[in-house]
C-alpha cells in the first residue's frame, strides 16, 4: 500500500482525434446543428456511440464564432465576474475526468460538479430529542440560491445526466440567475442506473427538449469484446452456462466470466473470490494482486448490496486484510491499524487506505488522537482484525452477514458493554476518537485535502477498493470486477450490470453465477423496452409540469 497513486497512461480514443464537422456521422450534425441555434437540446446514446465526439465539434465550433468566453472556474470568479458564460457540470468529482478529457483545451477548467457549481457546504442543525436532549447535526446544502444566484450562464452542460436526480437539478436551476435564458445540454443515457430515490432529469428533458439519439456504436468501440456483452445484457437476452464456459471464453482477456455454481453459498463465493490467503489455495483476487492483474489502486470491485457476504462492506474487510499481510513490518509498527470510535460506530482504518467519502475517491494520509474526544482512552487496537473481531477468538472465522453487520456496527468483542455505556454518555458530543487527513489525487498528484474529526463526518466515509454500483455512474477504471450472484437479486436490474460492465477501460471480470446475471437481465429499474416507452413514463408523472429543464 502506498499514499501515492499510481499515473496512468492514457490510452487514444475516438473523441481525442482531431475531427470536424465532416467527419461526423448525420445524427451527431444534428445535434451540433441544434446546439448551434442555441435551443435545449439532449444527446443520447449507449457507450461507444460517440456523444463526447460530438459535444467536443459542438463546442469548437460555438468558440469559433465567439458564443462565449471561457471564465475561470473558481468561487472569485463567481462571485466577481458579470457573466461567467458557460460551465460544465457532473455528478461526481470522479465523473469530472472524462468529461475534462473530452472538452475542448480553452474549456477544460470550467468543468466542475453541480454540487461545487452550487457551492454546497456543511449546515449545522440542533435537534431536541423525546428527552429533552440536543444533538448537533449537520448537513451538505447548496449555498447558491434564488437569494444567492449564480451569474448569467449563457451555456450548462451537464454529462451523465442519467444520473442527475431532481433534488440536485432544482439547486441547480434555483441558482441560475435568468434560468430562460441559458442553452441547457444534457448527454447521458437512460439505460443506465437511475439515482438512488430519486428521479433522473434526463427523462423529463427527454419528453420536453429536443432530443438527437445515437443508435450506431462507433468501429472502434463496436470491435470492443466489453461493449458487445453490454449490448447483448441491453438485449434483454439470457445466457446459458454452455455459452458463457465457450463462446464468451473466447473474449480472454477482455471479458472474463468467472462462474460459481448457483447452489453455492454467498459466503463461499466471497472466500473464493476474495478471501486473504489463508496457506491454501488463493483466492481470485488475491491471485490476481500477486500477478499485477489486480492493483487496488487503479482497478475496483463493484457490487450491488452494502452488507451481507458479497456486499461491499465484506468486500472490503477481505480486500484490506489481504493487502494489510503485504505490508513490511515496519510500516505496519508505524502506522497500526487504528480503531476509531465515532458514535455507535466503530471503524478500522490504517494510514494509506482507499477510502470513498462523500462518493469521492480519498486516501488516508494521517491518523492523530483527537484530544477533543472525551470518552474511553488507551484501549489497544493492534488486537483487532479488519472485520473488528479480536485476533484471539476470531481469528479463523468467517462472519456470516448478520455478524458482518455487527462486527462492522458494533463489534462482537468483550468490551461491546463498556463501548456502548461510553458512547451512550458522548451522545451529546460531536467529536469522533481520532482526526483523519484524507488527501485527494489527481493523476498522481495530490490536489486536495480533508480533515475530518466530526461523529457525523465519520458517518460518510467507508473504505474504498470496493464499491456498489451507483456508486461507479460516470465513473472508469482500468479493470473492473462486477459481483453478479443471485443473492442481491432484489437488488439486481438491467441497468445495474450494464452500468457496471461498462466502466473498465481495459478488461472486464463478471464474478457470480448464470442465474445472477439473468435476474439482473430481466429487471429493468425504468419500465419501457426503448427510449420512447421510456419517455411515455416520465409523462405520466404527476409532477411532470413542474419540472424545469
Amino acid at each position: 500500500m502506498t499514499n501515492e497513486v499510481e499515473q496512468i497512461e492514457e490510452k487514444p480514443s475516438h473523441f481525442k482525434k482531431t475531427l470536424t464537422y465532416e467527419d461526423l456521422t448525420n445524427k451527431q450534425k444534428e445535434f451540433v446543428d441544434l446546439v448551434l441555434t442555441g435551443v435545449n437540446v439532449n444527446l443520447i446514446g449507449a457507450a461507444g456511440s460517440g456523444k463526447t465526439a460530438a459535444l467536443r465539434v459542438a463546442l469548437e465550433m460555438k468558440l469559433a464564432r465567439g458564443d462565449f468566453t471561457p471564465v475561470a472556474f473558481t468561487t472569485k470568479a463567481f462571485r466577481n465576474q458579470t457573466d461567467l458564460n458557460c460551465t460544465f457540470g457532473t455528478f461526481t468529482r470522479r465523473a469530472t475526468k472524462p468529461l475534462r478529457a473530452a472538452v475542448p483545451e480553452a474549456l477544460k477548467h470550467l468543468v466542475s460538479t453541480f454540487h461545487n457549481l452550487t457551492e454546497y457546504s456543511p449546515v449545522g442543525y440542533e435537534v431536541t430529542g423525546a428527552g429533552g436532549e440536543v444533538r448537533n447535526l449537520r448537513r451538505f446544502e447548496p449555498q447558491r440560491n434564488k437569494l444567492n444566484t449564480l451569474p448569467p450562464l449563457n451555456l450548462l452542460v451537464g454529462d451523465e445526466a442519467g444520473q442527475i436526480g431532481l433534488t440536485l437539478w432544482s439547486s441547480v436551476t434555483n441558482a441560475l440567475a435568468d434560468f430562460s435564458s441559458t442553452q441547457i445540454i444534457l448527454l447521458g443515457d437512460l439505460f443506465q442506473l437511475p439515482p438512488v430515490q430519486d428521479s433522473p432529469v434526463l427523462g423529463y428533458s427527454l419528453a420536453k427538449n429536443k432530443t438527437v439519439v445515437l443508435d450506431k456504436v462507433h468501429r472502434q468501440a463496436e470491435e470492443s469484446p466489453i461493449i458487445r456483452f453490454a449490448d447483448r445484457v441491453l438485449s434483454g437476452e439470457r445466457f446459458t452456462d454452455e455459452e458463457l464456459d465457450t463462446e464468451w471464453k473466447t473474449y480472454r482477456p477482455w471479458v472474463n466470466i468467472l462462474r460459481v455454481k448457483p447452489t453455492e453459498t454467498a459466503q463461499a463465493t466471497s472466500l473464493a473470490f476474495f478471501g486473504s490467503n489463508n496457506g491454501k489455495t488463493k483466492s481470485v483476487l488475491h491471485a490476481a494482486l500477486d500477478s499485477g492483474e489486480y492493483n487496488p489502486f487503479l482497478d475496483v470491485i463493484l457490487t450491488a448490496q452494502n452488507y451481507e457476504a458479497l456486499g461491499q462492506s465484506t468486500i472490503n474487510a477481505h480486500i484490506a486484510s489481504m493487502l494489510d499481510a503485504k505490508l513490511p513490518d515496519d510500516f505496519k509498527a508505524k502506522y497500526p491499524l487504528t480503531r476509531i470510535m465515532a458514535g455507535r460506530a466503530k471503524l478500522l482504518f490504517r494510514v494509506g487506505d482507499k477510502v470513498l467519502f462523500n462518493g469521492e475517491d480519498y486516501y488516508i494520509t494521517d491518523i492523530e488522537e483527537n484530544p477533543h474526544y472525551m470518552s474511553a482512552k488507551g484501549i489497544d487496537t493492534s488486537v483487532y482484525d479488519r472485520f473488528g473481531r479480536t485476533l484471539e477468538k476470531h481469528a479463523l472465522e468467517l462472519p456470516s452477514g448478520a455478524l458482518m453487520r455487527s462486527a462492522l456496527d458494533k463489534s462482537g468483542d468483550g468490551l461491546l458493554d463498556y463501548f456502548e455505556q461510553a458512547m451512550q454518555e458522548e451522545e451529546s458530543k460531536s467529536a469522533a476518537s481520532h482526526k483523519l487527513t484524507l488527501t485527494y489525487y489527481e493523476d498522481g498528484v495530490a490536489v486536495a485535502k480533508q480533515f475530518i474529526s466530526q461523529k457525523t463526518e465519520l458517518d460518510s466515509i467507508q473504505l474504498g477498493y470496493c464499491i456498489t454500483g451507483h456508486k461507479s455512474q460516470g465513473s472508469q477504471w482500468r479493470n473492473v470486477y462486477v459481483v453478479c450472484h443471485q443473492v442481491h437479486a432484489k437488488t439486481l436490474t438491467r441497468e445495474w450490470l450494464y452500468t457496471t460492465c461498462t466502466r473498465p477501460t481495459e478488461k472486464l471480470y463478471i464474478l457470480g453465477t448464470t442465474v445472477g446475471i439473468n435476474k439482473a437481465i430481466a429487471r429493468k429499474a425504468i419500465k419501457g423496452e426503448t427510449v420512447e416507452e421510456k419517455i411515455e413514463v416520465f409523462k405520466q408523472k404527476t409532477n411532470f409540469d413542474k419540472v424545469m429543464v
